[in-house]
């Protein structure tokens, strides 16, 4: 059921009287008989509206007070553009230039936003938008509102403080490893957000492929690179240019690009002296990857196998020990020996006995912890170790162990170089060096170099985002490291004509939009995607149906004054306090809220739920704030309970909308397809020709045939053999 009456009357009530949105709501339900919920939507929508710029707090990056609201209902039943004109034309008589038109490209509204960085844009046919947004000329609009970024290939892997991950598997507030440039350090950074969206049509794909580097990534991505300073006898220039990748792939002068960077600060080491990580390092090395038989490549008696054995419990590995034949030729030297034997083709027996990745503990090592371990490592290899400029190889047939070393290479400021080899037995070693160089030259000219080309996008490909504090990314793709730019919203103007000033960005916009759409619209035009992280995950959704009746609803306008000043003096003052944080009972009250929500069981077309409204939340307390709370005071202050409970009460009226809302939200777009099947049948009475269902769905045959058949499989529907041919009946 819809968010009902009461329930929105006892979110109002949380607010005190003198609450500029409380007076509102009171003044809105005097006007029409739209559902209450709406009119809380719509004020907070407007008052975000006149937040100073600078204005906001720090949650999982700098977050600010303006919202995008969605009143959801019936068409023509539930007065939604009624309640949204309502708060329009206050803000119109209060702060006229802060309302925004209607945006007729993506490049329009760049352009306007760069002119005025607030405003509050209302849209009350938010159907029809999401369907001009869905291809052509007008979907970069619906990117743009998305803060659609351009992105990576789905296949890219991001360097977190545990280890190397897939990029859909991040998650925002988590800790990756990013470059600060501007003090060219390694420092660990707070992911803001994680998207991803299909790939346009026309939109071309970067590639970077070189010895040590490989990404792909959309042709608006930025990337980091240094030029050869002359004055700096060619070397590194001392600050970073910020490259897309189209700019990459068309540049013909050679530049430094990074692909490591010296950590902001030294690891704090293991509590393990030199030797012991020696030790360690020669017990996991894989020494071998030729195809010859099964060999000991050493044994170990009993008084250093304990001693192994403390040192991997200190880490938390394992171990287990067997005896090896003929152990009782040793006579009176030991009781017993035990072997370590390794196949050189592969590693199943050494299994047995260790973890076949390192110890988490082993990540904490300084960085000179690490260069004697990756010393020992290639010593246990027999491989050579700096000489001739080779930093020597490692080879190992566990990905995991090679992925482990790498992580602590990069974070240990060193570059590596990736391979692999497939052995004789079908399996595959891989291969690794490191190195101390922190930047690579390229030159475009040499083919042997970094090399930036064009590459078609794959149909039906998708791209992921994410974003961090620090505006970069450690990241990874077939083994092969290389540090580029967060994605950033693709802000592409037409081609200028002569003398046409163009736009193509706005530093520091805070747009508000206040939207109304029928429910009908939402479930065509919108699929479990774009509510689990995409455009639709980012809005307040209020979903209300109206119960009040009035005959006559010629309106009271008592209050209207007043909150047109309200509006007026908020919209004037320049400067708010900054929120520092909660205090300790709100904070109690936030953690209890907080775990809560991620532990509740919601349908999954709309688990996004459980990452978005803790932010939603806090995005709404910024706007009671800027109401009632200390934010007008212009001083930091903390945000107590008074804000907090009354914010966190609404965003439960949304969580309440969308999981009423969830039974008409798609998972895909051939799940929506059989719903719209079944709903023609029903139509029909439960019954229908095929013909019937085609002259309601105004479709192809085709899909339409394909649906039925997939209904047939499941048992939704029975197919029944009739005087005018074959009928679907409902089951």
């Amino acid at each position: 059921m819809p968010v009902s009456e009461t329930e929105a009357v006892d979110a109002v009530a949380m607010l005190p009287e003198s609450s500029w949105i409380r007076t509102y709501v009171v003044h809105a339900t005097r006007q029409t008989t739209a559902p209450l919920v709406y009119h809380i939507g719509v004020g907070i929508a407007v008052l975000g509206t006149t937040c100073p710029i600078p204005y906001g707090m720090h949650y999982a990056g700098a977050l600010r007070a303006n919202n995008f609201v969605l009143c959801v209902g019936r068409s023509g039943e539930d007065r939604k553009s009624t309640a949204l004109n309502i708060g329009k034309d206050l803000l119109d008589q209060a702060a006229n230039p802060l309302i925004g038109d209607y945006p007729g490209s993506a490049e329009g509204l760049i352009e306007s936003l760069a002119e005025q960085e607030s405003q509050f844009i209302p849209i009350s046919e938010f159907g029809k938008f999401l369907s001009s947004g869905q291809r052509g000329y007008f979907e970069p609009i619906k990117t743009l509102l998305a803060d659609a970024w351009d992105c990576l290939s789905e296949d890219t892997e991001i360097l977190s403080s545990t280890g190397w991950r897939k990029i859909d598997s991040l998650a925002e507030g988590e800790t990756v490893w990013a470059l600060d440039p501007a003090t060219d350090k390694l420092v660990q950074s707070k992911v803001l957000d994680v998207g991803s969206r299909a790939v346009r049509d026309g939109e071309r794909m970067v590639t970077l492929t070189s010895k040590r580097h490989s990404i792909r990534t959309t042709e608006g991505h930025r990337y980091y690179i240094k030029y050869r300073d002359p004055r700096n006898n060619y070397g590194p220039s001392p600050r970073y240019l910020v490259k897309t990748g189209a700019e990459m792939a068309a540049r013909k002068s050679s530049y430094y690009l990074p692909f490591s960077a010296d950590p902001q600060t030294p690891a704090p080491g293991l509590d393990l002296t030199d030797d012991e990580l020696r030790f360690i390092a020669w017990a996991l090395a894989d020494s071998s990857i030729s195809d010859k038989p099964s060999l000991v490549l050493y044994q170990i008696e009993h008084k250093y196998l304990g001693h192994l054995r403390a040192l991997l419990s200190r880490l938390g590995m394992t171990w287990g020990e067997t005896l090896r034949d003929g152990a009782t030729n040793f006579g009176s030297r030991t009781s017993a020996c035990v072997d370590l034997r390794v196949t050189r083709a592969s590693w199943e027996p050494y299994e047995k006995y260790l973890d076949k990745d390192l110890a988490p503990d082993l990540l904490g090592m300084s960085p000179r912890q690490f260069a004697i371990f990756w010393q020992e490592l290639l010593l246990a290899d027999g491989e050579q170790v700096e000489t001739a400029g080779s930093p020597g190889y490692l080879w190992s047939t566990r990905s995991a162990f090679i992925d482990r070393l790498q992580h602590l290479a990069v974070i240990s400021g060193k570059s590596t170089q990736f391979g692999t080899r497939v052995l004789p037995s079908g399996k595959t070693a891989y291969r690794m060096s490191v190195t101390t160089n922190r930047h690579v030259c390229t030159d475009p000219s040499n083919p042997k170099s970094v090399c930036f080309s064009f590459s078609e996008s794959v149909p039906g490909e998708r791209v992921w985002c994410a974003t961090t504090e620090h505006g970069t990314l450690v990241t990874r793709r077939e083994g092969k490291v290389v540090i580029l730019g967060n994605c950033h919203p693709q802000q592409r103007a037409k081609a200028a004509r002569q003398g046409t000033r163009v736009v193509v960005r706005a530093d520091n916009p805070r747009l508000s939009i206040g939207a109304a759409c029928s429910i009908p619209y939402l479930e065509k035009h919108t699929l479990a995607e774009d509510w689990t992280g995409g455009f639709m995950g980012r809005w307040l959704v209020l979903y209300g149906r109206r119960e009040r009746t009035d005959p006559n609803p010629v309106g009271d306008s008592r209050l209207m004054q007043t909150l047109v000043d309200g509006l007026r003096l908020r919209a004037n003052m320049a400067t708010a306090g900054w929120c520092t944080g909660l205090t300790q009972q709100a904070n109690t009250y936030w953690n209890n809220w907080y775990y809560d929500v991620s532990s509740r069981k919601l349908p999954g077309n709309i688990i996004g739920i459980r990452a978005r409204a803790p932010t939603m939340a806090r995005k709404i307390a910024l706007v009671l704030g800027w109401d009632y709370g200390a934010a007008q005071a212009g001083q930091p202050w903390k945000m107590g309970l008074d804000l907090l409970e009354p914010a966190i009460a609404i965003t439960e009226l949304h969580i309440r909308s969308l999981v009423d809302l969830s039974d008409v939200i798609a998972e895909h777009a051939d799940a929506r397809m059989r719903r719209s099947v079944i709903d023609a049948i029903d139509s029909k009475g439960g019954t229908a020709t095929f013909g019937e269902i085609l002259g309601r769905l105004k479709m192809r045959k085709r899909p339409v045939q394909e649906s039925l058949e997939a209904l047939l499989e499941e048992g939704r529907v029975k197919r029944l053999n009739t005087s005018l041919g074959f009928a679907y009946e409902l089951q």
